[in-house]
């Protein structure tokens, strides 16, 4: 059922600097929603002393540094990369992480790759990590951190390479080599790069052995160097098996079943860290029939499996919480506002009471120091736009770090959370943003079905909603079947429902709104990204008299067409954990191929009346550009209105401030001819 439209009185609670930016009498500018955020990411030193930022701005992205306690202290601009995130290792050392897109030799289409850049706060040098390892798989993400040798310093890094090649050839030795995993450990202060443990490139092109680390996928470490866990996972046969190598030697710990229908590709289970004392491992999943939710389980070295404190009714865990060397101290669970289990009483107190002073708030921990007497947060909802805020739990006290959009209050739309009944009475949840301004009834609306489909929405400022909300707008964002977050059978029950029930359930949503006047049934446009580009399509080619217009960025349009990619491009067929996810999520494309094309919209596209915008990077690894073509030309044919706009260097994500501008000056002028705010 509908709550009623909530009054947020919240105003008194946060710091007089949420509130900074003037009264405002006209909307912020469409390039302000636009370009990326000004600081899209903040990580804290270790001791708590120092900050890092990714900053945006019109003449670049930059890392900076500076002390919490005083002014800017240092940085670097970054150039020919995609910057993706900062974080701190230890006190004096930040890690950057970015990503290229490219075609790569030997290899069909494009790859989107990470790297990771370490930043010496002291001497200011700036140095890519592993980029002189030639064992590395071209393509691979070297930036992910999972531990730290106390010992020497190192840092450890887990990426796939070739077990064997033969150098003098330069190519792979026909018989004799294959792909492996290593861990490499690297010397902050200098960058130099041992093998830690896993395969390496030997002599194995003569014995023609195999990789022993081939199907390597995750680690644990301890601080003495004691692999606490490794998880391998073999796709081609769904077999999965975590070991340890605590006693001195390898030992199987647990070996997932294959057979076991309600996992798709096998894995029961993920690897997520350790206790802290070390004593098991800790894995997260659903694992008895009865359990919904995705949980926290430990894992001992006997194989025995238990349950642990991390668990919430009706909410899956989202995120652990853990320190540099993976020791876990707590986790947040999804859903439409993050909330929080910690292993010490004292931090959940004051977490559990800074959330009932800011009920309307979403408090979303994205760093914390080594003794966990800092948090960083970043605070949503309200007239707060994902800045980002220092926390003290033992005083209970925030403190802004850095502001993402400068934006008025008055400006900013009020997010409320709303639950609907779908045509089978099936409870979904969703997002409502208002308008500025005093009208509550009879709105003009966009319906903005979320990506994924296995993602949700939740109170968080989202730059498209927001600046449709800013020119009159009401936006719902519904978390229909088939979104995560919600517990396993709500997931699941989204699949094979592309078109279908996962439709029906965005439509209700409308209808809901119609129902209860906040909405005016004749001024609805629905627009979508990725899979909410599918849907927005969908919603065109289904349910045409929804409608006034529909846009569609970076969309699915032809469902066989991406299975057959999916099946083609990744080598193994049908017997690849992609291909296992994408044909239980969609439906299978041998035996249920008319059901596909009969959800296709572009196999439907003679039933669309209202015009159709369609917006695709060119960069897209996700989602072929073809996917949008295709549409096109499915409406040209059909002799229907159709716009494609092609963006040269443009990503799935649009993580650029300039492709990001250019899809909401198209989309919000495309809205704005064919549906606009005002009535008159």
């Amino acid at each position: 059922m509908l709550s009623v439209r909530a009054v947020l009185c919240l105003l008194a609670i946060l710091p007089a600097a949420l509130f900074q930016p003037a009264h405002a009498e006209q909307p912020p500018s469409l390039e302000t929603y636009g370009r990326l955020p000004e600081i899209s990411s903040v990580a804290i030193s270790d001791d708590a002393t120092r900050i890092a930022m990714l900053r945006h701005d019109p003449q670049g992205d930059y890392v900076l540094v500076r002390d919490i306690a005083g002014d800017l202290q240092t940085g670097f601009r970054v150039e020919n990369f995609k910057p993706l995130s900062v974080d701190f290792l230890g006190d004096d050392y930040v890690l950057l992480r970015a990503s290229v897109t490219e075609a790569l030799y030997d290899y069909t289409g494009q790859f989107e790759y990470g790297f990771g850049f370490i930043f010496d706060v002291a001497s200011g040098k700036v140095y890519q990590l592993l980029e002189d390892e030639s064992s590395l798989v071209p393509g691979v993400d070297a930036s992910r951190v999972i531990g730290f040798l106390e010992e020497s310093g190192e840092i450890l890094i887990p990426t796939f390479t070739y077990a064997a090649r033969n150098s003098a050839l330069n190519s792979v030795a026909a018989g004799a080599s294959g792909y492996g995993s290593s861990v490499f450990r690297v010397k902050l202060d200098s960058g130099r790069v041992r093998v830690f443990e896993g395969d390496r490139q030997s002599s194995r092109m003569q014995s023609g052995s195999r990789a022993k680390y081939e199907y390597a996928i995750d680690w644990v470490v301890s601080g003495d160097g004691t692999v606490i866990a490794r998880e391998d996972y073999d796709s081609k046969l769904n077999r999965q098996t975590i070991y340890s190598k605590k006693s001195g030697s390898w030992k199987t710990v647990y070996s997932g079943d294959p057979e076991d229908s309600r996992y798709i590709g096998g894995r029961a289970i993920d690897l997520v860290g350790m206790t802290q004392d070390e004593s098991a491992i800790l894995v997260s999943g659903g694992l008895t029939e009865d359990l919904d939710e995705t949980v926290l389980y430990a894992l001992d070295f006997d194989g025995n499996i238990s349950p642990t404190p991390y668990s919430k009714q009706g909410a899956d865990v989202a995120q652990v919480l853990a320190d540099d060397n993976r020791h876990v101290f707590g986790v947040r669970y999804a859903g439409l506002q993050p909330s929080y289990t910690f292993s010490d009483p004292g931090l959940q107190a004051a977490f559990d009471t800074l959330q009932e002073k800011m009920p309307e708030f979403s408090l979303l921990i994205t760093d914390w120091s080594a003794d966990l007497s800092r948090f960083v947060l970043r605070i949503s909802g309200g007239v707060e736009t994902g800045s980002y805020y220092l926390f003290d739990p033992a005083a209970g006290r925030l403190s802004q770090l850095a502001k993402s959009y400068d934006i008025a209050p008055e400006w900013v739309g009020q997010m409320q959370t709303i639950e609907y009944p779908a045509t089978d009475g099936l409870g979904i949840p969703a997002i409502v943003t208002w308008p500025a301004g005093d009208a509550e009834s009879n709105l003009p609306a966009i319906v903005m079905p979320h990506g994924g489909p296995a993602s949700y929405d939740s109170i968080r400022f989202d730059w498209m909603a927001q600046y449709f909300a800013s020119r009159g707008y009401l936006v719902l964002q519904p978390d229909f079947r088939g979104s995560s977050g919600f517990g396993q059978d709500f997931e699941r029950a989204g699949h094979g429902e592309w078109g279908g029930l996962m439709q029906a359930d965005v439509t209700a949503g409308l209808d809901a709104l119609i129902d209860i006047g906040w909405v005016d049934k004749d001024r609805v446009c629905i627009v979508g990204a990725s899979y909410g580009g599918f849907a927005a399509l969908a919603g065109g080619a289904f349910t045409p008299d929804r409608y006034k217009c529909v846009a569609a960025i970076a969309p699915v349009s032809d469902l066989p067409e991406m299975l057959d990619d999916i099946r083609i491009d990744n080598g193994l067929g049908s017997y690849s954990y992609e291909y296992e996810y994408w044909s239980a999520s969609i439906g299978d494309l041998d035996s249920e191929r008319a059901k596909l094309k009969a959800a296709s919209p572009a196999w439907n596209a003679d039933a669309f009346t209202a015009p159709v915008l369609l917006v695709h990077g060119h960069d897209d690894t996700v989602v072929k550009l073809e996917q949008s073509r295709r549409m096109k030309s499915a409406l040209e044919a059909a002799g229907k209105p159709v716009q494609l706009l092609e963006l040269p260097h443009s990503d799935h994500w649009l993580a650029t401030s300039p492709a990001r501008i250019a899809t909401l000056e198209a989309v919000a002028a495309f809205v704005e001819t064919h549906n606009p705010a005002s009535a008159d």
